[in-house]
């Protein structure tokens, strides 16, 4: 189904135009998977996660539908890592003077005969011998890869707590031996959030509805769905809440496994996590006033963290006070710079990289950051700390970055939905007839055949879903802590 095109027309209720066959919720039954995507797309202006997901086809493709509510994957971190140092240099001065040998006790047996290491002043060195343990600490003996007899090793490399990393190796002639350096990847775990909302209509509420016209070219053609105006009035709640659940759900299984909020059958009440709750704690940085070198540099330090990536794309998410920010930084990035060369200004009207009201920074190392409203960031009513300037949400300065870039023929951000003996839990939706049904029709059985007393219908929609960072290292937030 192509989706451009879509908008929302108020019509009267007309049972010859309106029929069950191009209702929304007929629609959501039949095809689940497309309809989910079109209404993520139709409210992408408010709702930015779930358009740029599932409204987008981000769909993790190998955790897209399952079977249980909890789900693992792996991310392969560096293949080397730097060794802490447990016991100080033998000799302790003149360390490696006149091309002698030293000791060092490290913390694992990690290196091995031919390895060279560097220190943290970049001095490299060589494993001599095999070590041996000595209590906790392993003993290795170096020598300095040098060509000048007075060369030493600064002992302030060689202190407790210091570390020495692989870089290479180094053998003689006709030698033995060689190794490798094992690496295991590291596991994140998350699970799904059913979540649930309904709502009851009266049978005179039933003369207004919404149209929703998709693929239309040029007002011709394209698909006609209806729905009640309460009901496009509910799925705008809808659509807010699950995007929250999205940005600001909290991980709530401990760790023996078990969940410690019941549900009113009893039953545990499983919180996925969201997205905040998935970026790496060490990516967080405070902030009061933007600048082009905070956002240039907190980007830098993001793409170490995504090297393994494809086509590197960085998001940031912010309320109307982060563009703010990022809009003065740039112009006084310029003005401080004296940038005069036009060719630095590219786009036109309000989508320039650096020009107009600021959407793209390009920065070095071909780092790109597009900058993306989020009104959720906006709202008073759920954030009311305020900043002491504008009396703007704070959470409207702050910048959630996601790293959009593509891990393995998989985009990095992912929706995830449960999916059993066939049954896609995306988006669930289905109505209770009671006096009335919810086209209006009163004909065959359906007369006296009904599941509730009440004068009208009820309407339930239900999902069960998760976001999924595959790699949360690669992605950051800059908060604003103006007081």
């Amino acid at each position: 189904m192509a989706i451009n095109g879509l908008q929302f027309t108020r019509q009267r209720w007309n049972p010859e135009s309106f029929t069950d066959q191009n209702s929304l919720a007929t629609a959501l039954m039949t095809e689940p998977e497309i309809l989910s995507k079109t209404l993520a797309y139709a409210f992408g202006d408010k709702y930015a996660i779930q358009y740029l997901t599932q409204g987008m086809g981000r769909v993790s493709n190998k955790y897209t539908k399952l079977g249980n509510q909890q789900f693992r994957w792996p991310l392969m971190g560096s293949l080397t890592r730097a060794i802490p140092i447990t016991r100080t240099a033998a000799p302790a001065s003149s360390i490696g003077l006149n091309f002698t040998p030293f000791t060092v006790g490290l913390a694992e047996k990690y290196f091995a005969v031919g390895d060279v290491v560097a220190s943290d002043s970049r001095v490299l060195a060589r494993v001599q011998e095999e070590p041996f343990q000595d209590g906790n600490d392993w003993i290795y003996t170096f020598r300095l890869i040098t060509n000048d007899a007075t060369a030493t090793m600064p002992a302030a490399d060689m202190a407790v707590g210091k570390e020495l990393s692989f870089e290479f190796t180094a053998f003689e002639e006709f030698s033995q031996g060689g190794s490798s350096k094992e690496a295991f990847p590291m596991w994140f775990t998350n699970q799904m959030t059913t979540s649930r909302m309904s709502y009851s209509m009266s049978g005179g509420a039933q003369t207004d509805v919404m149209v929703l016209t998709v693929g239309a070219r040029n007002g011709r053609g394209g698909s006609r769905l209806w729905l009640y105006e309460k009901e496009y009035q509910v799925m705008l709640q809808w659509m807010e809440a699950t995007e929250r659940l999205r940005w600001y759900g909290k991980y709530n299984r401990d760790s023996q496994g078990l969940v410690n909020l019941p549900g009113s059958n009893g039953r545990p009440v499983l919180m996925g996590a969201g997205i905040h709750d998935q970026i790496a704690t060490s990516n967080r940085r405070t902030y009061t006033r933007g600048t082009e070198k905070l956002f240039r540099e907190f980007i830098l330090d993001l793409m170490d963290n995504s090297r393994d990536a494809e086509n590197k794309k960085f998001i940031a998410f912010t309320g109307k006070g982060g563009l703010h920010e990022f809009d003065r930084a740039m112009r006084d990035s310029i003005a401080s710079s004296m940038i005069v060369d036009t060719h630095y200004v590219t786009g036109s009207g309000q989508e320039l990289t650096l020009g107009g009201q600021f959407v793209t920074y390009k920065g070095l190392m071909g780092t790109e950051l597009t900058l993306v409203h989020l009104p959720l960031y906006d709202k008073k009513e759920n954030n009311r700390q305020l900043h002491p300037e504008t009396q703007w949400p704070l959470e409207s300065y702050n910048f959630t970055v996601l790293d959009f870039s593509m891990y393995g023929g998989e985009s990095n951000v992912s929706m995830v939905s449960k999916c059993t003996d066939g049954i896609d839990r995306s988006f669930r939706t289905w109505y209770t007839a009671g006096s009335q049904t919810p086209d209006g029709g009163d004909s065959g059985m359906s007369k006296v055949l009904r599941s509730s007393s009440l004068d009208g219908w009820e309407c339930h929609m239900l999902s069960e879903t998760a976001i999924k960072v595959t790699n949360p290292l690669s992605c950051g937030q800059l908060v604003c802590t103006a007081s």
